[in-house]
C-alpha cells in the first residue's frame, strides 16, 4: 500500500482580486501561490500530489506541467471539479484516485494558503500517525478571526468545526481556528464523505463536516496547533494577499540575514523564494531578485538592481540594472 499523497484543492476564482486568474495562481513574491504549496509538500517527502482545479483549470494544467519538467521526482495529476459545492465536493471529487492506489494517508491542503511550511505538515503527520488518528487537524490561535472556522471543543477534544456563516455570537469568540489543513486516514475520510449533506449557509458540501461524523462514529480526531498564527494566512482578497507577501517577504530577508548575507537597506529589496544567495553578500536598496537566480559568496549587489532567473558567480559586483526583468 501507498504510504501517503497530498491533495491540493486549487478550484476557486480570483473575481475578489480582480484578476481573470485562477486563485491559486495570483503570486506572492513573483511566485503563483500554488507553487508555493507544492513546494512545501515536495519538502515534506510527499512526490504522489493530486491538484482539484475548476475555473481556468487549463491554466492550472499548464503551471503544473512546468513543475514536472522542472522536477521529474514529482508526479502531478489534476482532478477537474466540474461544479463548485465546497471543500467536501472537491475532496470528493479525486476519490478514484484516492481509491485506485491505495493510499493510506492524504494530507488535504488550499491551493491559496502559500505559508504552511514543510515542518507543519511533517509534524502533522508525525501526531497523526503516532495518535492512530483519522483525522488530525491543522489549527491556530489567532486574534483576527474573520473568515475562519472555528475549533469547538468538547472536554477539551476537538467535535467539529463551525464555519464563520454558520457560526453564533459565542462560537464566534472562539480564538482557535481551523487552517484548511489536514491529514486524514483515506478510508475513513472516503466514509466520512459520502454522508456529508449541504444543509448550511452556503449550501456546500463542507470538508469540515466529516469531523464530526468521524467523533460520533468513534474515530480519533486530534490536532497540530501551529506555532505561529502566519503559517495559515489564507489569501482571499487583494488586501490578504499583501499581507501574505509581505510575511513571506521577511521570512526570506531574515533567513538570508541569518546566513550571512547583509542587507542594508530594505527599501525597494524584493527577493523570491527561488532565489539562493551565498554568504558573505551584500544586498543594497532598490534591488529585485526573483526567479531561480544563484548567487555565489562575496557579491555586492545594488543598488537598483534586477536579476531574473540569473548565474552571478562569486565575488562579484553588480551595480547596474543590466538584466531582464521578465
Amino acid at each position: 500500500m501507498n504510504k501517503f499523497c497530498a491533495l491540493i484543492l486549487a478550484a476557486g476564482e480570483g473575481s475578489r482580486m480582480r484578476s481573470q486568474k485562477p486563485k491559486a495562481l495570483l503570486e506572492v513574491l513573483f511566485k503563483p501561490m500554488l507553487g508555493w504549496v507544492v513546494d512545501s509538500v515536495k519538502k515534506s517527502n510527499i512526490t504522489r500530489i493530486f491538484v482539484v482545479t475548476g475555473y481556468g483549470h487549463k491554466s492550472i494544467e499548464r503551471y503544473l506541467s512546468e513543475l514536472s519538467l522542472l522536477d521529474n521526482s514529482l508526479i502531478l495529476t489534476t482532478v477537474f471539479q466540474s461544479e463548485r459545492l465546497g471543500t467536501g465536493h472537491a475532496v470528493l471529487s479525486a476519490k478514484d484516485f484516492l481509491k485506485k492506489e491505495e493510499f493510506e494517508d492524504v494530507v488535504v491542503l488550499s491551493g491559496d494558503t502559500p505559508l504552511l511550511d514543510s515542518k507543519t505538515i511533517k509534524k502533522a503527520y508525525d501526531i497523526h500517525k503516532s495518535q492512530k488518528n483519522s483525522l488530525t487537524l491543522i489549527s491556530s490561535e489567532v486574534d483576527d478571526t474573520f473568515g475562519y472556522g472555528r475549533v469547538i471543543r468538547k472536554d477539551k477534544k476537538i467535535y467539529s468545526v463551525v464555519e464563520q456563516k454558520d457560526a453564533s455570537e459565542e462560537i464566534l469568540k472562539i480564538k482557535e481556528v481551523n487552517s484548511g489543513a489536514y491529514w486524514f486516514n483515506v478510508k475513513d475520510l472516503l466514509s466520512a464523505l459520502s454522508l456529508i449533506k449541504n444543509d448550511n449557509a452556503q449550501n456546500e458540501y463542507y470538508l469540515t463536516d466529516t469531523i464530526r461524523i468521524l467523533v460520533l462514529q468513534g474515530k480519533k480526531v486530534g490536532n497540530f496547533s501551529s506555532v505561529s498564527s502566519d503559517l495559515i494566512l489564507g489569501a482571499n482578497d487583494a488586501g490578504q494577499l499583501e499581507r501574505v507577501s509581505a510575511v513571506a517577504q521577511n521570512n526570506i530577508l531574515e533567513k538570508l540575514q541569518n546566513n550571512d548575507v547583509k542587507i542594508w537597506s530594505t527599501q525597494g529589496v524584493t527577493i523570491g523564494p527561488d532565489v539562493q544567495i551565498g554568504s558573505g553578500c551584500e544586498i543594497f536598496s532598490e534591488t529585485i531578485i526573483i526567479g531561480r537566480t544563484l548567487i555565489g559568496t562575496n557579491c555586492k549587489i545594488g543598488p537598483d538592481v534586477i536579476l531574473n532567473n540569473q548565474n552571478v558567480a562569486s565575488d562579484s559586483v553588480v551595480t547596474k540594472k543590466s538584466f531582464n526583468f521578465c
